[in-house]
């Protein structure tokens, strides 16, 4: 899950103290600012989903801060919470759209719920923006292309196909898998935020399942030009882990390193058991790896590669939707496993996803 930022402003230090201890105690990145000049200050320097604000407060008052925010950062929700309301401040704090408007004293848990409130109602808009981005952009262009190219399979006035037919084809394909992995990738991502994803293990023959994973990549690699070199090393005949999703994880892998791989490069995949000591786990493990050239990612570009919408500076002709490796940890995670990514001083990186041999069903951490 992202995190919850929450910036209150009270010039009652004690007030505002207790508030930030008590909101960091139920998870939320809460700061203060004590009074209305040092919460604008903050404002400036920082972007926070929720302002919890005093209104009456020496110098720079709680409506200045108000209108502060509705002009310079619109999306911010602002709670209200005062010892002082009177029908004329109640009215002008609805003027601006006030989310929450609470009297002093008041019993904490009804402070923490409107909090938890607000930001439902962040998540939803915001899902309600990722579910517009993905069909207008991220689904729109592969379907336009899909239908394109349909059409110039076959030539009706001439009754026969395209001389290029073969390619066409293979775009058909290759765009639609892009927009199934796209819907398989937003959903999964809709149950980590909603903290619902879970595991369903199933014994599964690993080294079949690589191989013919890699073998259903290499079309696509070769598409662009790359070349998938599989090593497979000590495998058990069989593990419990979650089919689906460990296929998802492994794909989003593999197609990230061929997006980002330089042109005619060679991606090397391996998988096999590890000791201990070699794996972040701490015991022993499995690890399924990808190491691929490329040289149009720089080393800072990693710091938070495995973010939600986080992405490389994309060359001309890559696309991407920042949540394929997101997918991948979140994945991980569910299995009790943990992932990596690194550069190597040949100017590769290798992406890691380390799993326990022994998986039990659980749900992400």
């Amino acid at each position: 899950m992202r995190e919850k930022t929450v910036l209150i402003i009270d010039d009652e230090r004690r007030m505002a103290d207790s508030l930030r201890d008590l909101l960091a105690g139920a998870g939320f990145k809460a700061q203060v600012a004590y009074g209305g000049p040092e919460g604008i200050e903050a404002l400036k320097r920082a972007t926070f989903q929720v302002v919890v604000t005093d209104l009456r407060m020496q110098g720079v008052d709680g409506l200045e801060v108000i209108r502060f925010i509705n002009d310079h950062a619109p999306r911010t929700l602002i709670l209200v919470v005062t010892g002082y309301s009177t029908t004329e401040s109640a009215i002008e704090a609805i003027h601006y759209h006030v989310f929450e408007y609470l009297r002093k004293p008041f019993d904490f848990d009804l402070f923490r719920m409107a909090i938890e409130k607000a930001f439902q109602k962040i998540e939803t808009e915001q899902l309600r923006e990722d579910t517009a981005a993905m069909i207008t952009h991220d689904i729109k262009i592969p379907l336009t292309s899909i239908i394109g190219f349909a059409a110039m399979l076959y030539d009706r006035e001439q009754q026969k196909f395209h001389p290029r037919a073969r390619e066409f084809a293979e775009s058909i394909q290759a765009n639609g898998q892009k927009i199934l992995v796209l819907i398989d990738n937003y959903l999964t991502t809709c149950k980590v935020e909603a903290g619902t994803l879970k595991i369903m293990p199933v014994a599964l023959d690993l080294r079949q399942a690589i191989v013919e994973l890699v073998e259903t990549a290499q079309v696509e690699a070769s598409r662009r030009g790359r070349r998938l070199v599989l090593e497979l090393g000590d495998l058990p005949e069989s593990v419990e882990v979650d089919e689906p999703l460990l296929f998802r994880a492994y794909g989003n892998m593999l197609q990230n390193a061929i997006k980002y791989s330089s042109t005619e490069g060679t991606i090397h995949v391996r998988a096999g058991r590890v000791a201990p000591q070699a794996s972040p786990l701490k015991t022993a493990s499995l690890c399924f790896e990808v190491t691929n050239p490329a040289d149009a990612l720089q080393a800072h570009e990693l710091d938070d590669i495995f973010q939600r919408y986080t992405r490389a500076a994309l060359r001309p002709g890559t696309e991407g939707s920042g949540l394929g490796l997101y997918v991948v940890q979140a994945i991980a995670h569910a299995h009790g496993g943990e992932v990596s990514a690194e550069f190597l001083s040949d100017g590769k990186i290798r992406f890691a996803f380390y799993l326990p041999l022994a998986v039990t069903a659980r749900g992400r951490d």
